[in-house]
C-alpha cells in the first residue's frame, strides 16, 4: 500500500483532534455539572481558589482546568498561574441566558454513547428507537440545546417575519405548538402573547410531563399527549413545529392534519435545522453535527413510528416544501433563518387567478402578477415610505435582476409602490430563498442585482 505521507499527516492531525473532543466532552459535561464553568466566569483563579469556590478537589480541578485550556475553552496565565474565561468563552459555557451557550448540545452526549448498543441493534434490523427508548438525559439535552435559539429569535425575529401573525397574536389567536417536546417554545409564545391561547403537543408522555411541570401560573397555556397526524382541535389560526417534521415518521399525513386543522387564513410555521438540498451542501460543522445527531436521534424516531419516511434532520428546503405540498399547503416561503435552524412559513390558500379592478397603464397594459394576488392572503404591512401618487415600480424588474421566484417578490415592490426601502428587498429575499448578505460584497448575490434594479426601474402610471 502506498500512502501520501501529507495527506496520512493531515488525517492523522485530524483524528487526534477528534480524540481530544470526543473525550473532553465528557469533561465539560462535568464542567457544567459541578458549576467549575459559572464560578470561573466571575474572575481570575488558581485551581485552588476554583477548587474552593466551588466545593471541589483541587487536583481534580486543576487537570479539567488543563483540558480545558488546551482546548482552548478557558485562557491561562502562565505568569502568575492563573485561568479565566474570555466574555465569549462565558458567552458559550457559563451562561445558560446567552443565545450562543452551547452547553445543553454537549449534555446529550452521555445519552449518545449510553444508548450505542441499542443503536447497533437498530442498525441491523431496521427498526427504530422512540423518543421512551433513549436514556432520559437526552431528550433534556436536546431541550437544552434548543433553547438559546428560540430564547433569541422566536419571539423577536422568527414570527415577526410571518405576515400578519403577531398582529393576530396580539389581539387573541388560537395556536397549536405540535411535536413541543418539553414545551420550551410554546411557553415563550404564551408568556409573549397573553391574549392568545396555546396548546402544546407531543406524543411522548414524559416531554409533555417535563412540560405542564414548568408552566408555572401561565394561564393560557396547556399540553397535551397526542399525535401530530391526528390531534384534536380546529379552527387555529397559527401551527408552529419546532425541530420537530423531520423526527416523525409520517410527516406527510402531519402536513395533512394540520392543513385541515388551520384556519382559511391560517399559518404553518415550521423551524427545522439549517440544510442544503443535497449531501454536497452540507460538507461543513453545522451539517456534520446534524447529521450525527440525526443518525442518533432524528433517523430512528421516525422509524419507530408508522410509515417512518425517515426524513432525517438534514433533509433540506426543497425535500420539507414538498411534504408540505404533499400535505395540502399551496403557499411555502423561507421567512428567516440562524446558523442552526431555517424558518418556513406554510399557508393553505391557493393563488387566485383575478384581483377585482386590474391596474393598467397609460398604454391600457394589464399588470397581473402573482404578487398582486398575494398581496392581502398575505396580510403585508402598509409601504414604509408613503407611496409615489399613483405609481409603481414594475414588478417584471425583478427577471432583469436575475432573482428566483418573481412573483413572490413582486408583491413585495407592489405593498411599497415607490417607497421600496432596503428592509423591503431584504425581507423579499427571504422570500426567494436567498440567504441574507451584506450589499455590495462583490459577490453578485441577488440583492445586489435587485437592488440596481430598482434603482433603475421605470415607473408606470396606474389607473
Amino acid at each position: 500500500m502506498n500512502l501520501d505521507e501529507k495527506k496520512l499527516e493531515q488525517l492523522l492531525g485530524l483524528v487526534v483532534n477528534e480524540l481530544g473532543a470526543a473525550s473532553n466532552a465528557a469533561l465539560v459535561v462535568l464542567g457544567d455539572r459541578l458549576g467549575l464553568f459559572r464560578a470561573l466566569a466571575e474572575r481570575p483563579m488558581t485551581a485552588a481558589e476554583l477548587a474552593d469556590r466551588t466545593g471541589t478537589h483541587e487536583r481534580y480541578v486543576r487537570e479539567w482546568l488543563s483540558a480545558q485550556a488546551a482546548s482552548g475553552f478557558v485562557s491561562y496565565e502562565a505568569t502568575d498561574d492563573t485561568f479565566s474565561m474570555t466574555p465569549e468563552q462565558s458567552a458559550v459555557f457559563a451562561d445558560e441566558d446567552s443565545p450562543v451557550a452551547m452547553v445543553g448540545g454537549f449534555s446529550l452526549l452521555p445519552a449518545v454513547y449510553h444508548d450505542e448498543p441499542r443503536l447497533a441493534d437498530a442498525f441491523r434490523t431496521g427498526k427504530g428507537l422512540r423518543w421512551s427508548d433513549h436514556c432520559n438525559c437526552m431528550s433534556c439535552g436536546v431541550d437544552r440545546f434548543f433553547r438559546p435559539g428560540y430564547r433569541a429569535h422566536l419571539i423577536a425575529e422568527w414570527l415577526p417575519a410571518l405576515g400578519g401573525v403577531v398582529e393576530k397574536l396580539e389581539r387573541g389567536a388560537k395556536v397549536a405548538d405540535v411535536g413541543c417536546g418539553h414545551g420550551y417554545s410554546t411557553r415563550l409564545m404564551a408568556e409573549a402573547f397573553p391574549n392568545s391561547e396555546f396548546i402544546g403537543i407531543d406524543y411522548d408522555d414524559a416531554s409533555i410531563g417535563c412540560a405542564t411541570a414548568e408552566i408555572s401560573g401561565v394561564r393560557n397555556l396547556r399540553y397535551e399527549v397526542a399525535r401530530a397526524q391526528d390531534f384534536a382541535g380546529s379552527g387555529f389560526d397559527l401551527v408552529t413545529m419546532f425541530d420537530a417534521l423531520h423526527d416523525m415518521g409520517d410527516p406527510v399525513g402531519a402536513a395533512r392534519h394540520i392543513r385541515g386543522a388551520l384556519k382559511h387564513d391560517g399559518t404553518l410555521m415550521l423551524v427545522e435545522p439549517t440544510a442544503g438540498d443535497s449531501l454536497a451542501d452540507n460538507l461543513n460543522p453545522v451539517g456534520r453535527v446534524y447529521y450525527a445527531g440525526s443518525t442518533h436521534i432524528c433517523l430512528p424516531t421516525s422509524l419507530s413510528q408508522d410509515v417512518g419516511l425517515g426524513l432525517g434532520a438534514q433533509a433540506g428546503e426543497k425535500r420539507i416544501a414538498q411534504v408540505l405540498r404533499q400535505g395540502g399547503f399551496s403557499q411555502i416561503a423561507k421567512a428567516a433563518g440562524s446558523p442552526f435552524n431555517m424558518i418556513l412559513e406554510a399557508g393553505p390558500c391557493r393563488p387566485r387567478t383575478t384581483r377585482g379592478a386590474a391596474a393598467r397603464s397609460q398604454s391600457g397594459r394589464m399588470l397581473r402578477t402573482q404578487g398582486e394576488n398575494c398581496r392581502d392572503r398575505h396580510h403585508l404591512p402598509p409601504p414604509s415610505r408613503p407611496r409615489l401618487a399613483g405609481r409603481r415600480p414594475v414588478p417584471l424588474v425583478l427577471e432583469a435582476a436575475g432573482c428566483a421566484r418573481p412573483p413572490q417578490m413582486a408583491r413585495i415592490l407592489d405593498a411599497h409602490g415607490g417607497g421600496v426601502t432596503e428592509a423591503d428587498l431584504r425581507r423579499g429575499l427571504g422570500y426567494c430563498g436567498a440567504a441574507p448578505v451584506h450589499p455590495g460584497d462583490g459577490r453578485n448575490h441577488p440583492y445586489d442585482r435587485l437592488a440596481a434594479a430598482a434603482k433603475s426601474a421605470h415607473f408606470a402610471a396606474v389607473g
